[in-house]
């Protein structure tokens, strides 16, 4: 009978043994599909980020001018040279 219930201990050991080898690799399974799951999010939220950060294709500011051409492109100097060329080449009315 010693034989019988060493047999029947190791039966047993191997049983157990073997439920906790499938539930350790199931817990890792869980792990290892949580950590691709955090991965992918983490992934999204650059990928979200870089697009975000991304330089625009157009720009709304428009190029700088010289104060020169400010001035000269203005709609007052245009008027005021109107009117002093029309006073300088008497093309007004007098």
């Amino acid at each position: 009978m010693n034989a019988a219930e060493a047999a029947a201990a190791a039966e047993e050991a191997a049983l157990a043994k073997a439920k906790t080898d499938a539930e350790y690799a199931k817990q890792q399974a869980a792990i290892q599909k949580q950590q691709q799951k955090e991965a992918a999010a983490a992934q999204k939220e650059y990928e979200r980020l870089m697009k975000a950060t991304a330089g625009k294709n157009r720009t709304t500011r428009s190029t700088a001018k010289s104060p020169i051409d400010e001035i000269l492109g203005s709609k007052a100097t245009q008027t005021i040279l109107g009117g002093v060329i029309r006073g300088m080449f008497g093309t007004g009315r007098r």
